[in-house]
């Protein structure tokens, strides 16, 4: 063998390993949609190819859903001519609709209960509510109705579902037994979901109704509660009527008044106290109902964790005090937010600067903003100037507000928008890859809903 023939070979098997690097694509999570001369493909959260392309003209059939792509727990997908997103139903069937009716496919698109229905619901626990020949019936997922019939109905919601029959208001189990004859007209709007554990039913001049996840009713109509809160540090706090007046108290997870219903006004417990008012004035309470605080003549008084709390007072100042009383601070002619996890102030001045401080009143950024996008985590979009910065409180990180847009990071990586580039950059405000071709760039996380 040559030379000639040996650089030629070696040259040959160079190019199509380059090609086969070329071709090869990610295996991580797609995080973006790019789209260039119609053509779209899904990228990673650097910019590498995650499926192969697919013609933007695969958008143009007139038809409701259309799979595009599946990972984890988001489906992908489009809607008339838009991208939007889906999370996945563990049920595996999904509503549709055909010449006025609705039934159900799954992923594939493949038909599984014919659209035969009137109205129906999404699969929740293995059955879907529907309404056919003006009478609601629960299905299983292979289409078969139940043998009981009902008025109005609504999905399960855990091991429950409601229902009215013959103007009365239920509450089933799967076996359409009922757990619960509602004394009053409770419908499903009633119903309010805090939790995989817990419901509260509800609905104005009526009881409050408190239920588990197995169907149990821990609070009935006969405590004549005016409305239940979200469960918070083990306890949930309650309204009562009581002479003509409303009071707050709190029960635990079992039913029992661990404090007995007393303040005009009562926050939920945070890091075990909570914040309540009294005729006297404000003052903090432990879980055994306890005064851990001197009672004050505040207008307000919050708690940003177990060592701090915000006092409004009378002139509409705020100051940061700790549980002794002793002053942090004090903000004049502005407005706060508190924020948790982790617990921040976050101050807008006279000018309509905002400022972010700590729980020692002392501000953690020097800059100022002229608004701000919450995330999550103690993550901020922060614009000053008509441009886009970003702020990790938690892993102190902060970006200097110098893009036209940005978008928030995931897997430490965001798309910024700057003198016509569009840029993949890292937590670090490094360039990791210019997209400027592309001609639009969708981020999937912030992909509407389909409808």
């Amino acid at each position: 063998m040559n030379k000639l023939t040996l650089l030629l070979g070696l040259t040959f098997l160079l190019f199509i390993q380059s090609c086969a690097k070329n071709e090869k694509l990610s295996s991580k999570k797609p995080q973006f949609v790019f789209e260039d001369n119609k053509m779209l493909f899904l990228a990673d959260a650097y910019g590498e190819k995650v499926l192969n392309e697919f013609s933007r003209e695969d958008f143009d059939e007139k038809i409701v859903y259309s799979k595009v792509f599946v990972k984890d727990e988001t489906v992908l997908l489009k809607q008339g001519n838009s991208l939007c997103k889906s999370l996945i139903n563990k049920d595996g069937c999904y509503l549709y609709k055909k010449d006025g009716k609705w039934g159900f496919k799954n992923i594939k698109d493949k038909v599984i209960i014919p659209a035969k229905f009137d109205r129906a619901f999404n699969f929740s626990e293995g059955l879907a509510a529907v309404k056919l020949n003006d009478k609601w019936f629960f299905i299983d997922k292979t289409g078969k109705i139940s043998d009981k019939s009902f008025d109005d109905a609504n999905s399960f919601k855990g091991n429950f579902a409601f229902v009215k029959k013959d103007e009365k208001s239920f509450l089933i189990d799967k076996d359409y037994k009922i757990l619960k004859d509602l004394k009053y007209d409770y419908n499903p709007l009633s119903f309010q979901n805090f939790s995989n554990d817990y419901t509260i039913i509800e609905k104005l001049t009526k009881p409050s109704i408190l239920i588990d996840k197995t169907g149990k009713v821990i609070i009935d109509e006969s405590r004549l509660y005016s409305k239940i809160y979200p469960v918070q540090s083990g306890l949930f706090r309650f309204m009562k009527n009581i002479h003509g007046e409303n009071l707050f108290g709190f029960i635990n997870q079992e039913g029992k008044e661990t404090i007995l219903p007393q303040y005009e006004i009562a926050t939920n417990f945070y890091e075990e106290i909570a914040s309540v008012k009294t005729k006297e004035g404000w003052t903090i309470i432990n879980k055994n109902g306890k005064t851990v605080f001197p009672l004050k003549d505040y207008q307000f008084l919050q708690i940003l964790n177990a060592k701090t709390l915000i006092a409004t007072l009378s002139d509409g100042a705020y100051k940061v005090i700790n549980l002794s009383g002793d002053e942090k601070n004090i903000f004049k002619n502005s407005k706060i937010k508190i924020l948790h996890d982790p617990d921040l102030i976050v101050v807008r001045n006279a000018d309509s600067k905002l400022k972010f401080f700590d729980d020692d009143g002392k501000q953690i950024i020097d800059d100022s903003f002229d608004n701000m996008k919450m995330l999550k985590n103690g993550c901020f979009l922060l614009q000053n100037n008509q441009k886009w910065g970003y702020a990790d409180i938690k892993n102190k990180i902060y970006i200097k507000p110098i893009y036209d847009s940005l978008t928030d990071f995931e897997e430490e990586t965001a798309v910024a928008v700057t003198k016509n580039k569009k840029l993949i950059i890292s937590t670090e405000n490094k360039v990791l890859k210019d997209i400027s071709r592309y001609k639009r760039v969708y981020r999937i996380a912030d992909l509407p809903f389909c409808r």
